[in-house]
């Protein structure tokens, strides 16, 4: 087993894109959620997106906003190489980094984002975390989150576990591929309970924060800086 989550899916970098659909197959209606519910005028010029893969979101936002500029952070070199080949260089700036490295200057974005990374962070530093991207948007900037969360009951977040296993087996993952999913989920993956994460985001000094959508150990939630602080 690797020792980090970078290395982890670094490796695994080149089957990243058929993994993921076959273990996140929602993926697509998170994609929705992420967009539909900022305001239809929403223009941001520059976009920090933290934990980019394999450029899956980094994509989705350069077709909806072209002209941004987007700062795209992995701990994976192989990651950030994957992304710049599948969006170009045009108005993209690869950052390799772990995200309690990062270090940016107040008010630097219109719009932070995550796509199934920031698990990674263990509750204490996600929590630290959220305040420093607080400090980075601009005021009036949004910050959207697309994770995996655990519910609050033991018994519920184990009936969801269960379903994500089901989910995945379905969509063509095999016990193999199952297995060592689970192997790295327990050695580095730590689930903030969804309900804590909305009140987080609300405790550092988002307005308007709520889970916009969730199913089995998925979620997107949505809190927006203040216009004036």
């Amino acid at each position: 087993m690797k020792e980090t989550a970078g290395e982890f899916w670094g490796e695994l970098s080149g089957e990243y894109d058929e993994i993921i659909r076959k273990l996140v197959s929602p993926y697509p209606a998170m994609l929705w959620a992420l967009f539909y519910y900022l305001p239809s005028d929403f223009a941001p010029s520059r976009i920090l997106e933290l934990g980019c893969g394999t450029g899956n979101l980094t994509a989705a936002i350069r077709k909806r906003w072209p002209q941004c500029e987007i700062v795209v952070v992995d701990a994976a070199q192989q990651m950030l190489e994957k992304t710049m080949q599948r969006v170009g260089s045009h108005l993209l700036t690869p950052i390799h980094s772990k995200f309690e490295q990062l270090n940016f200057e107040p008010k630097s974005f219109d719009y932070i984002t995550s796509s199934l990374a920031l698990h990674h962070l263990p509750t204490t530093n996600f929590k630290l975390f959220l305040e420093s991207c607080y400090s980075w948007l601009k005021p009036g900037g949004f910050y959207g989150i697309l994770d995996c969360v655990r519910a609050e009951s033991a018994r519920l977040y184990d009936r969801a576990n269960e379903y994500w296993i089901e989910l995945a087996k379905r969509h063509g993952l095999s016990d193999a591929e199952m297995q060592e999913q689970i192997n790295h989920h327990r050695a580095h993956d730590h689930y903030p309970v969804v309900i804590d994460l909305a009140c987080w985001l609300r405790d550092t000094g988002f307005e308007e924060v709520d889970i916009l959508w969730r199913h089995c150990i998925w979620a997107v939630l949505q809190g927006r800086k203040p216009m004036q602080e």
